[in-house]
């Protein structure tokens, strides 16, 4: 849960994407990440989750 409060941050930081400038091209190269529950770390996993909440935040 260490990384809680950043998904928190970045949910709420509105709930329009934010896809404008610079934007635009994070989002052409960030994308969720795929991941095992039964070959990923508890903390590997928590991780991964908190890329893929902040890439549908900014870019979905």
């Amino acid at each position: 849960m260490r990384y809680a409060w950043l998904v928190l941050l970045l949910v709420g930081c509105g709930a329009q994407p934010v896809v404008e400038g610079s934007g635009r091209v994070a989002c052409q190269a960030f994308r969720p990440i795929t991941y095992s529950m039964f070959k990923d770390t508890p903390e590997t996993v928590e991780q991964i989750r908190g890329h893929n909440a902040a890439y549908k935040s900014l870019c979905q």
